[in-house]
């Protein structure tokens, strides 16, 4: 009997210990929780900007798929950047291949590294214009123009000022003045090309050549009157999903500029079709831009661009 009390006694003291042991804080459970939910939302994402994409699918070797699945769409949407940097649908880095990310063939026609550094510049096409409306002859342009060493007449400066005329056009220094309103300017003075361009109202367009450009590309820019005016360019999806000039109205401002309907339209307002979902996408920045719409295209082999007319 005494051994079995003394049995009982060891388990009502282990009982009685059990029942006084102070359990583990619930706070304390919460918080292991709740770092275990960080640890596993915190997963190390890495965003590439449009300008590092190339780049990133050279560096991984992975293949480029043009599909437009649903699945794709969902996968890769519009990536938040900073205010004045650009939206761009990215690619998403798969094991073989990324989504929604097109050949890069025709943004390397577009873009190039110039130095050792791989700093990104985009290539100029050989002809260029800009296409504004000038409500008067007291209208500021904001170009400079001067005799070049060889008798052209050369952009010798831009204004930056947003109530210049041409303060977007996408003109530099040096480009050699081709025509004004179809009419040639080879053999003019300056003295005549600044009459020109002072008389002229309404619609007004200057053609610039850069002697180092792109034979292949035109870039043309034409100027809203205001935030909601029509440019009259239509877009469309060609068949080898690369977007295409449709139509071009002939009584829209950019009846007058270098474009032609089936030209390979390569980026809109310097966003490249490579980082767009299609031409509705394109669309959108034309239909958006408040001051200016600038396209950089790729003529068709038989579209040739009238950059002046013959006296």
């Amino acid at each position: 009997m005494f051994f079995i009390k003394s049995r009982r006694r060891k388990q009502k003291k282990k009982q009685a210990m059990a029942k006084t042991a102070t359990p583990p804080p619930k706070a304390d459970v919460q918080v292991v929780a709740s770092l275990l939910e960080e640890e596993e939302v915190e997963i190390p994402t890495i965003v590439l900007k449009p300008e590092l994409a190339i780049q990133a699918l050279d560096m991984f070797e992975v293949s480029c798929d043009t599909s437009t699945s649903s699945d794709s769409s969902t996968s890769s949407g519009n990536v938040p950047m900073a205010p004045g940097e650009e939206c761009c649908h990215l690619p998403v880095l798969k094991a073989v291949n990324v989504d929604c990310f097109s050949a890069v063939s025709s943004q390397t026609v577009l873009y190039g590294y110039h130095d050792e550094n791989k700093s990104k510049k985009r290539r100029r096409a050989a002809f260029l214009s800009a296409t504004v409306m000038k409500p008067t002859t007291e209208s500021k342009l904001g170009m400079g123009l001067k005799k070049g060493k060889d008798g052209s007449l050369q952009v010798s400066s831009l204004s930056n000022n947003p109530e210049c005329l041409l303060s977007e056009a996408p003109f530099q220094t040096g480009d050699v003045l081709v025509s004004i309103n179809n009419q040639s300017c080879t053999g003019m003075n300056l003295s005549a090309v600044g009459k020109l361009l002072k008389q002229t109202t309404g619609v007004l367009t200057v053609v610039v050549q850069n002697s180092t450009g792109d034979s292949t590309l035109v870039e043309s820019m034409i100027r809203k009157p205001t935030p909601t005016s029509k440019t009259g360019l239509g877009v469309a999806h060609s068949a080898g999903q690369q977007i295409k000039v449709s139509s071009i109205n002939p009584k829209g401002p950019f009846a007058e500029s270098l474009l032609s309907r089936r030209d390979t339209i390569l980026s809109v307002n310097d966003v490249p079709c490579e980082c767009l979902m299609g031409a509705r996408e394109a669309a959108n920045i034309i239909v958006s831009a408040e001051t200016s719409v600038t396209v950089v295209a790729q003529r068709q082999s038989d579209n040739a661009a009238v950059v002046a007319m013959a006296a």
